[in-house]
């Protein structure tokens, strides 16, 4: 049964690679430069304005979306386009709100020693024309070495419904009755598995930087622009600012840029980069001025597809499912049994980094069908972990 569920995910998946991804083109059409200040002109109808809007709001790229319709009359009356402004302006009201959430949570950290690493989000807003662009909702940090439970520990001091011996991943701090509560994704280390250096490496190797009055650090140039690539192609690629953010990156790479430090000693990951770079210049019309030829490495036709299959419809909502812990009390329910298996289907891309296989590797199947497996391996171990110690 498993094995035929697999065939026909794989079957959907194959079919779905050779149709039209119309969604995902006007996405493209809409984020072309849209970091920019200046930006290239913009040709679409009312009508795919608001076949669009739907998607840059729920993929969090509004604010992108709305700035490249504003100074277009004809574009910008009608009610998507208004949904687009206010969904931006919802943004921009943000961003001194989550200013002072970061300066307050590393204040509170600063006091105990600990100065932390910021990566993604509020650090890479700053490479857009305006900061509010980027649209996020939690801060990345990262302890020094040796000072996560530290860190934890006083962050979740600030969290009234959280205990300190709570193992959930983010963090909710409340910063007070005008900032309110933030979310923070603590990392002991920039995730192992994105093919990043040691922490004790990525601290050395940052950049002192303030927020407001509290002190963090930023990432090398190099390595948050390996970790902002491995991060987006971990996940598959399907949010569209996530391209975004690799091309306003490359775009503001200096003179003094060490590419061989960005790309690393392993081959089949600067594979990844380069092709990842590639695709921001072809889907989103990135400048490669300054980025030299050996890294420029077109991806393979299956890789730009599958990302722009993921484009057609952005939500994250559509990686959700039944729980695997209510899955187990009814495993007779077929439907939610396929349903299951099919968020957890990983896509090509996200089954490549995985699987660690180079980009141009022509069959997928593989690395797909083994993921899954060991996505069921996992969620049925902590089922049983979590069962016997029920039973106790």
């Amino acid at each position: 049964m498993l094995l035929r569920l697999l065939l026909l995910g794989h079957l959907c998946d194959a079919i779905v690679a050779l149709t039209a991804v119309p969604n995902a083109h006007l996405l493209t059409s809409f984020l072309n430069g849209s970091w920019r200040t200046e930006r290239p002109p913009l040709s679409l109808t009312p009508a795919e304005v608001a076949r669009a809007a739907p998607l840059l709001i729920g993929s969090g790229a509004a604010a992108l979306g709305w700035r490249r319709i504003k100074d277009t009359p004809a574009l910008k009356g009608c009610a998507e386009a208004q949904e687009l402004c206010q969904s931006g302006q919802i943004l921009a009201l943000e961003e001194a709100r989550l200013d002072g959430a970061l300066e307050f949570v590393a204040t509170r950290l600063n006091e105990v020693g600990i100065v932390p690493l910021i990566a993604k989000g509020w650090a890479v807003a700053h490479f857009y024309s305006s900061r509010y662009l980027r649209a996020y909702g939690d801060f990345d940090l990262c302890a020094p070495a040796g000072r996560y439970e530290l860190a934890r520990a006083t962050l979740l001091r600030l969290t009234p419904t959280r205990s300190p011996g709570s193992d959930m991943d983010d963090i909710f701090v409340d910063c007070g009755p005008d900032l309110g509560v933030c979310t923070i994704d603590l990392h002991k280390n920039f995730d192992a598995t994105a093919y990043m250096p040691s922490v004790e490496t990525l601290h050395a190797r940052s950049t002192s930087a303030k927020a407001g009055s509290a002190d963090i650090r930023l990432l090398a140039f190099e390595d948050h622009l390996r970790f902002v690539i491995m991060h987006l192609l971990k996940h598959g690629a399907w949010r569209p600012s996530g391209l975004c953010d690799v091309a306003a990156m490359v775009e503001a790479v200096p003179p003094d840029f060490d590419w061989d430090l960005c790309l690393g000693d392993d081959k089949v990951a600067a594979g990844w980069i380069g092709a990842t770079i590639m695709l921001a210049h072809r889907l989103l019309g990135c400048r490669l001025d300054t980025t030299p030829p050996a890294v420029r490495a077109d991806p393979p036709a299956w890789f730009e597809r599958a990302v722009l299959r993921e484009w057609e419809a952005p939500y994250a909502g559509r990686f959700r499912s039944i729980t695997a812990s209510a899955l187990a009390k009814n495993p007779g329910e077929l439907l939610h049994i396929f349903h299951w298996l099919r968020v957890r289907w990983p896509t090509p891309v996200a089954a490549l980094i995985e699987a660690r296989s180079p980009v141009n590797t022509p069959l997928r199947l593989p690395d797909q069908v083994a993921s899954l497996a060991r996505t069921v391996a996992r969620g049925s171990a902590k089922y049983l972990s979590s069962t016997l110690q029920s039973l106790r």
